[in-house]
């Protein structure tokens, strides 16, 4: 069965749908406020929802039973906002995941100098960021990255 974890679920739009399709979905945020409203959209829960720090590994998937086997780990707008000294814990998290051959979707803005909101991520240092065990593939819309761990 194919699994995917949700990074940055936020309320839970995109696991809630993934799980509609048959996907095992473990979703994941570090506001508890956003993990406790999925879990109440969720009254079946068709989802594993879990506070945990995206940057962390060992938050993520307590327990490790999760490594290398996810075959899609999506990222919906959550790295584009983590500062730049923490990223290398999101591709740590990303790359402890993923199975061999698995997609990793990320949406992120493009990078911003000035202003509120993301600092936001460009393909050039999300490639650099995740390494050469990840190949670039064709983005299914603007804004968003793919990419597929080498087996």
């Amino acid at each position: 069965m194919d699994h995917t974890v949700d990074l940055g679920c936020g309320t839970g739009g995109q696991a809630r749908a993934l799980a509609a399709r048959g996907w095992t979905v473990t979703a994941v945020d570090y506001a508890a406020p956003a993990v406790a409203a999925a879990r109440r959209l969720d009254p079946g829960a068709s989802v594993t929802w879990r506070t945990a720090d995206v940057t962390d590994p060992a938050s993520v998937d307590p327990g490790g039973r999760l490594g290398g086997t996810v075959t899609l780990v999506l990222d919906n707008g959550c790295l584009h906002g983590i500062p730049s000294r923490r990223r290398p814990g999101w591709a740590a998290t990303v790359e402890t995941l993923a199975a061999p051959g698995a997609d990793l979707l990320v949406r992120a803005a493009a990078p911003r100098r000035l202003g509120v909101g993301p600092a936001g991520i460009d393909a050039t240092d999300l490639a650099a960021l995740l390494g050469a065990r990840w190949s670039p593939r064709p983005a299914p819309d603007p804004g968003w990255y793919h990419y597929r761990r080498r087996a």
